[in-house]
């Protein structure tokens, strides 16, 4: 694929504090770009790392189109833009997790749209996990 990957050595928290296309690190860009270019699908086996996805081993990337509806063309890619906040809070959502796997990350009109991961199973924090913390 090609694309970059975090390492240990970025800056952990970059994403967290972007709100321009521009700010955030080269792994963020690309997964920002590969979902405004493909507008409709889903990535899946997303690897994180220090809060930032990680494309080794490449992630499983699947298009939807749409049929019917008529392509949407996202037009020519500016060289920077402010993020929208559903990447917004996706990336927050990257910097809590920090290390991990996505198993699911959906994205429609080129942007998140749903994210599964899997989180250990403990019993006395059921009341956590049902509040979604």
């Amino acid at each position: 694929m090609g694309l970059p990957c975090a390492g240990s050595d970025r800056r952990a928290t970059q994403s967290v504090h972007a709100r321009r296309l521009s700010e955030l690190p080269e792994s963020a860009k690309a997964l920002v770009r590969i979902m405004r270019e493909l507008q409709f699908g889903r990535l899946e086996k997303l690897l994180l790392r220090n809060g930032e996805p990680y494309f080794d081993p490449p992630p499983v990337l699947i298009r939807v189109s749409r049929l019917g509806a008529g392509a949407l063309d996202p037009g020519p890619e500016p060289s920077d833009w402010a993020l929208t906040s559903p990447v917004v809070e996706l990336l927050d959502e990257f910097a809590r997790i920090r290390d991990g796997m996505i198993n699911r990350l959906e994205f429609r009109h080129g942007l998140p749209a749903l994210l599964e991961t899997t989180i250990p199973a403990r019993p006395e924090s059921s009341s956590d996990m049902s509040r979604g913390s």
